[in-house]
Protein backbone atom coordinates (compact mmCIF):
# COMPACT_ATOMS: atom_id res chain seq x y z
CA UNK A 1 0.00 0.00 0.00
CA UNK A 2 1.53 3.33 -1.07
CA UNK A 3 2.17 6.13 1.39
CA UNK A 4 0.43 8.49 -1.04
CA UNK A 5 -2.67 6.31 -0.87
CA UNK A 6 -2.52 6.39 2.94
CA UNK A 7 -2.06 10.17 2.91
CA UNK A 8 -5.20 10.54 0.77
CA UNK A 9 -7.09 8.31 3.20
CA UNK A 10 -5.90 10.40 6.16
CA UNK A 11 -6.87 13.69 4.51
CA UNK A 12 -10.29 12.30 3.59
CA UNK A 13 -10.96 11.10 7.16
CA UNK A 14 -10.06 14.55 8.52
CA UNK A 15 -12.22 16.38 5.98
CA UNK A 16 -15.20 14.03 6.24
CA UNK A 17 -15.02 13.83 10.03
CA UNK A 18 -15.49 10.06 10.29
CA UNK A 19 -14.08 6.78 9.04
CA UNK A 20 -17.48 5.74 7.68
CA UNK A 21 -18.00 8.91 5.62
CA UNK A 22 -14.39 8.82 4.39
CA UNK A 23 -14.70 5.16 3.42
CA UNK A 24 -17.89 5.92 1.49
CA UNK A 25 -16.14 8.80 -0.29
CA UNK A 26 -13.23 6.61 -1.42
CA UNK A 27 -15.31 3.47 -2.02
CA UNK A 28 -13.91 1.08 0.57
CA UNK A 29 -15.17 -0.37 3.86
CA UNK A 30 -14.79 1.54 7.15
CA UNK A 31 -12.60 -1.33 8.41
CA UNK A 32 -10.26 -0.97 5.42
CA UNK A 33 -10.15 2.79 5.97
CA UNK A 34 -9.27 2.34 9.63
CA UNK A 35 -6.54 -0.11 8.64
CA UNK A 36 -5.03 2.41 6.21
CA UNK A 37 -4.79 5.03 8.95
CA UNK A 38 -3.38 2.55 11.47
CA UNK A 39 -0.71 1.46 8.98
CA UNK A 40 0.18 5.09 8.27
CA UNK A 41 0.49 5.87 11.98
CA UNK A 42 2.59 2.73 12.50
CA UNK A 43 4.94 3.66 9.64
CA UNK A 44 5.35 7.15 11.15
CA UNK A 45 5.61 5.82 14.72
CA UNK A 46 3.18 8.47 15.89
CA UNK A 47 -0.53 8.99 16.47
CA UNK A 48 -2.19 11.35 13.99
CA UNK A 49 -5.81 11.05 15.13
CA UNK A 50 -7.53 10.79 18.49
CA UNK A 51 -10.54 8.51 18.22
CA UNK A 52 -13.61 8.43 20.45
CA UNK A 53 -16.96 6.77 19.67
CA UNK A 54 -18.41 10.15 18.63
CA UNK A 55 -15.46 12.25 17.54
CA UNK A 56 -12.22 12.14 15.57
CA UNK A 57 -9.73 14.92 16.20
CA UNK A 58 -6.18 15.49 15.01
CA UNK A 59 -3.25 15.47 17.37
CA UNK A 60 -0.87 18.44 17.19
CA UNK A 61 1.49 16.52 14.91
CA UNK A 62 -1.53 15.19 13.00
CA UNK A 63 -2.61 18.75 12.22
CA UNK A 64 0.84 19.64 10.88
CA UNK A 65 1.00 16.39 8.93
CA UNK A 66 -2.44 17.11 7.43
CA UNK A 67 -1.23 20.49 6.09
CA UNK A 68 1.80 18.84 4.47
CA UNK A 69 -0.31 16.02 3.01
CA UNK A 70 -2.62 18.56 1.37
CA UNK A 71 0.36 20.22 -0.31
CA UNK A 72 1.87 16.91 -1.44
CA UNK A 73 -1.43 15.59 -2.83
CA UNK A 74 -2.03 18.86 -4.68
CA UNK A 75 1.44 18.70 -6.24
CA UNK A 76 0.88 15.05 -7.17
CA UNK A 77 -2.40 15.89 -8.91
CA UNK A 78 -0.76 18.82 -10.69
CA UNK A 79 2.11 16.59 -11.88
CA UNK A 80 -0.34 14.09 -13.32
CA UNK A 81 -2.26 16.84 -15.10
CA UNK A 82 0.94 18.17 -16.62
CA UNK A 83 1.84 14.71 -17.93
CA UNK A 84 -1.63 14.36 -19.44
CA UNK A 85 -1.09 17.63 -21.29
CA UNK A 86 2.34 16.66 -22.66
CA UNK A 87 2.66 17.54 -26.34
CA UNK A 88 -0.93 18.90 -26.27
CA UNK A 89 -2.16 15.31 -26.22
CA UNK A 90 -5.67 15.43 -24.80
CA UNK A 91 -6.26 12.49 -22.50
CA UNK A 92 -7.34 11.63 -18.99
CA UNK A 93 -10.57 11.89 -17.02
CA UNK A 94 -12.74 14.99 -16.83
CA UNK A 95 -14.92 15.01 -13.70
CA UNK A 96 -17.96 17.26 -14.14
CA UNK A 97 -20.67 18.14 -11.62
CA UNK A 98 -23.95 19.86 -12.48
CA UNK A 99 -27.72 19.77 -11.89
CA UNK A 100 -29.91 17.26 -13.70
CA UNK A 101 -31.50 20.03 -15.80
CA UNK A 102 -28.07 21.30 -16.84
CA UNK A 103 -27.00 17.80 -17.79
CA UNK A 104 -30.15 17.20 -19.85
CA UNK A 105 -30.17 20.55 -21.64
CA UNK A 106 -26.47 21.21 -22.18
CA UNK A 107 -23.96 18.57 -21.05
CA UNK A 108 -25.49 15.36 -22.42
CA UNK A 109 -26.67 16.76 -25.79
CA UNK A 110 -23.19 18.12 -26.56
CA UNK A 111 -21.09 15.32 -25.04
CA UNK A 112 -21.15 12.80 -27.90
CA UNK A 113 -19.51 15.14 -30.42
CA UNK A 114 -16.93 16.29 -27.86
CA UNK A 115 -15.91 12.69 -27.12
CA UNK A 116 -15.84 11.91 -30.80
CA UNK A 117 -13.40 14.79 -31.31
CA UNK A 118 -11.34 13.78 -28.24
CA UNK A 119 -11.49 9.97 -27.94
CA UNK A 120 -8.75 9.78 -25.27
CA UNK A 121 -10.78 11.78 -22.76
CA UNK A 122 -13.12 9.98 -20.37
CA UNK A 123 -15.92 12.04 -18.80
CA UNK A 124 -17.65 11.40 -15.49
CA UNK A 125 -20.81 13.47 -14.97
CA UNK A 126 -22.20 13.65 -11.42
CA UNK A 127 -25.61 15.20 -10.73
CA UNK A 128 -25.94 17.38 -7.61
CA UNK A 129 -28.86 19.77 -7.10
CA UNK A 130 -27.59 21.40 -3.91
CA UNK A 131 -24.22 23.14 -3.85
CA UNK A 132 -23.80 21.97 -0.26
CA UNK A 133 -23.72 18.36 -1.51
CA UNK A 134 -20.62 18.99 -3.65
CA UNK A 135 -17.24 17.78 -2.43
CA UNK A 136 -15.09 20.07 -4.57
CA UNK A 137 -11.97 17.93 -4.40
CA UNK A 138 -13.71 15.27 -6.52
CA UNK A 139 -14.39 17.46 -9.57
CA UNK A 140 -12.59 19.39 -12.29
CA UNK A 141 -15.53 21.49 -13.52
CA UNK A 142 -18.81 22.62 -11.89
CA UNK A 143 -21.41 23.95 -14.33
CA UNK A 144 -24.30 26.30 -13.61
CA UNK A 145 -23.99 26.84 -9.87
CA UNK A 146 -24.35 30.20 -8.16
CA UNK A 147 -21.38 31.66 -6.29
CA UNK A 148 -20.54 29.76 -3.11
CA UNK A 149 -17.65 29.49 -0.66
CA UNK A 150 -17.23 25.92 -1.94
CA UNK A 151 -15.77 27.47 -5.10
CA UNK A 152 -13.62 30.11 -3.33
CA UNK A 153 -10.36 28.56 -4.55
CA UNK A 154 -11.64 27.78 -8.04
CA UNK A 155 -11.40 29.79 -11.24
CA UNK A 156 -14.58 31.22 -12.78
CA UNK A 157 -15.48 31.69 -16.41
CA UNK A 158 -18.89 32.85 -17.58
CA UNK A 159 -20.50 31.89 -20.86
CA UNK A 160 -23.21 34.50 -21.26
CA UNK A 161 -24.89 34.14 -17.83
CA UNK A 162 -23.73 30.55 -17.27
CA UNK A 163 -21.03 30.26 -14.56
CA UNK A 164 -18.38 27.58 -15.03
CA UNK A 165 -16.06 26.89 -12.11
CA UNK A 166 -12.88 24.90 -12.66
CA UNK A 167 -9.95 23.78 -10.54
CA UNK A 168 -7.29 26.37 -9.85
CA UNK A 169 -4.04 24.79 -11.03
CA UNK A 170 -1.42 26.48 -13.18
CA UNK A 171 -1.22 25.96 -16.04
CA UNK A 172 -4.90 25.13 -16.51
CA UNK A 173 -5.06 21.55 -17.86
CA UNK A 174 -5.64 21.53 -21.60
CA UNK A 175 -8.58 19.12 -21.35
CA UNK A 176 -10.41 21.68 -19.16
CA UNK A 177 -9.64 24.58 -21.49
CA UNK A 178 -10.80 22.62 -24.52
CA UNK A 179 -14.02 21.45 -22.85
CA UNK A 180 -14.95 24.95 -21.65
CA UNK A 181 -14.27 26.36 -25.13
CA UNK A 182 -16.39 23.59 -26.62
CA UNK A 183 -19.30 24.39 -24.27
CA UNK A 184 -18.94 28.05 -25.13
CA UNK A 185 -19.39 27.25 -28.82
CA UNK A 186 -22.43 25.09 -28.09
CA UNK A 187 -24.12 27.26 -25.47
CA UNK A 188 -26.45 29.23 -27.77
CA UNK A 189 -28.13 30.95 -24.82
CA UNK A 190 -29.84 27.77 -23.67
CA UNK A 191 -32.47 28.56 -20.98
CA UNK A 192 -31.05 26.69 -18.00
CA UNK A 193 -31.86 27.54 -14.37
CA UNK A 194 -28.99 27.98 -11.92
CA UNK A 195 -28.56 25.73 -8.90
CA UNK A 196 -29.02 27.16 -5.45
Amino acid sequence: MSTLNQMQAFVTVVEEGSFTAAALQIGISPTAMSKKISMLEKSLSTRLLMRTPRLITMTDIGSKYYDQCKKILHEYKLSNLLVEDKNNHLSGTLNIVCMREMAQQLVYPTMAIFLEQHPNIVTNVTLKKQISDINSKNFDIAIGYKSSQIFNNWCLRKIDKLPLYYINVKPTPLKIKVYIDYLSQNWENRPVALAT
